[in-house]
């Protein structure tokens, strides 16, 4: 098996900057490098992850962050592998690539690490809130759920579940791409985000109809799944792997993050 991947290439969604990554096989645990200047890395670590709207971002010793680093996550979560592998990146953000993770998930299990590492528990049942999102955690199979109320922008609600293997991932989360709506865009740019939408690797919604400038949703369920994608880069973020059932409720980066920040406090999920 190779030591290391290709660069994958691109443009960041929110900078609009050229940027590069790729999975380095290296003992230890799992850690995001940035390359470009004076190196600087960091152990993945809910501490070192920021709340931030839109997306999920890292922040490094010197200073520095790497943004926008859910879709890669989400496949380190979905193999379990939090240890042996680092991800390297050259820019201030991870490319979108083609919106979703298959590409990163396809480079890292031509590395096929192991699934190994820290591992997280359930000990109780227990219900979070923040704001209208919510966690919900229970003992028992590792399973995620995701809740998603899209009905604000004309379209539905639906629960979309992840049973916890490699295998249902790569067939109904990994492909499901980055999603949005036209009334956002001006949100997007008075804030400077979105500077690297690319119409090709995104889907637009607009009063309930897919925006016909951008890409086309292979079917109704593409958006609800990419919310529990999300969720399972946001997952990653701890570190470690949950041995227990989780469902959210409307989730979202920052709100999801500081669920998981109150569940840890509470004693409702802990490291073993």
């Amino acid at each position: 098996m190779p030591a290391v991947t290709s660069w994958l290439r691109g443009v960041g969604l929110h900078t609009g900057l050229p940027c590069a990554a790729r999975w380095v096989a290296r003992e230890g645990a799992l850690r995001v490098r940035r390359t470009d200047g004076a190196p600087s890395e960091v152990v993945v670590s809910l501490e070192r992850a920021l709340e931030t709207p839109r997306a999920s971002r890292v922040a490094l010793p010197d200073g520095r962050s790497v943004l926008t680093v859910e879709h890669a996550l989400s496949a380190v979560t979905a193999r379990g592998c939090f240890e042996g592998v680092t991800l390297e990146v050259a820019g201030p953000e991870l490319p979108l690539l083609d919106g979703a993770a298959r590409l990163w998930a396809e480079a890292l299990g031509a590395l096929a690490p192991e699934a190994r590492g820290p591992r997280w528990e359930i000990p109780r049942a227990a219900r979070f809130t923040v704001g209208e999102s919510a966690l919900e955690l229970s003992p028992g199979e590792p399973t995620v759920r995701a809740w998603t109320d899209l009905r604000g922008h004309g379209l539905a609600t639906r629960e979309v579940s992840w049973e916890g293997t490699w295998e249902a991932y790569l067939a109904s989360l990994a492909r499901s791409r980055t999603f949005g709506f036209a009334s956002e865009l001006g949100y997007f740019r008075a804030r400077g985000l979105g500077q690297g939408l690319d119409p090709r690797a995104v889907v637009v919604f607009e009063e309930g109809r897919a925006h016909p400038a951008f890409a086309a949703p292979t079917d109704p369920g593409e958006p609800y799944r990419h919310k529990l994608l999300d969720v399972l880069g946001d997952l990653g973020l701890l570190g470690g792997r949950v041995l227990g059932a989780l469902r959210f409720e409307r989730p979202g980066h920052a709100r999801t993050l500081a669920l998981l920040r109150q569940a840890v406090r509470e004693g409702a999920l802990r490291q073993r």
